[in-house]
């Protein structure tokens, strides 16, 4: 998959990463079952992490490079 994280306009986080070594950070296991999924997963967050609106994109792709599904969040943080 690849992966951003951006603050406003800065990219945090742009990298590529292997995605059923990640999914395993919130409990689950590839392959994945085909439709839809719902997640929660609480995480303990530095007090660092300046407030605001942070965007995630993640886009997933097969073994052969075909888009197989993507994901775009906004999460804002207060203080």
């Amino acid at each position: 998959m690849h992966l951003q994280v951006k603050y406003g306009l800065i990219t945090l986080i742009n990298q590529d990463a292997d995605l059923c070594e990640t999914i395993g950070k919130a409990d689950l296991t590839c392959p994945l079952e085909k439709g839809e999924m719902s997640l929660t997963k609480d995480v303990d967050l530095p007090q660092q992490i300046p407030p605001g609106t942070y965007t995630v994109l993640a886009d997933v792709f097969d073994q052969d490079g075909k888009k197989i599904t993507c994901l775009t969040s906004k999460i804002t943080f207060h203080r």
